[in-house]
């Protein structure tokens, strides 16, 4: 955003949301086709616990960047006002790191 590529921008957002969205359908399927359930052992406490703490996450960000793509669509953004997209990205990257 800092150097005014606004179409580049929302591609980066789309293609970003489209990828966190293939990755919760993923998710998705490994929970329907699992072989445990949370109440068979810690494992599957665990297991779930944790992949479910990320999917909430991966939800939210989802979320999360398609009202950036909706406000940078309609140029709510500029290149100096755009904390709410910096904010998100932060959290993306958080999520990388987790």
């Amino acid at each position: 955003m800092l150097s005014k590529d606004r179409n580049g921008t929302l591609l980066g957002l789309l293609i970003t949301t489209i990828l966190i969205v293939v990755f919760v359908l993923c998710q998705i399927c490994e929970y329907t086709f699992a072989t445990f359930t949370i109440a068979d052992s810690v494992y599957g406490s665990v297991f779930y616990a944790a992949t479910g703490l990320h999917f909430i996450h991966m939800v939210m960000l989802a979320m999360m960047l398609l009202v950036c793509y909706a406000r940078m669509y309609l140029y709510h953004f500029t290149s100096t006002h755009h904390l709410n997209l910096e904010t998100t990205i932060l959290y993306l990257h958080v999520l990388d790191i987790i």
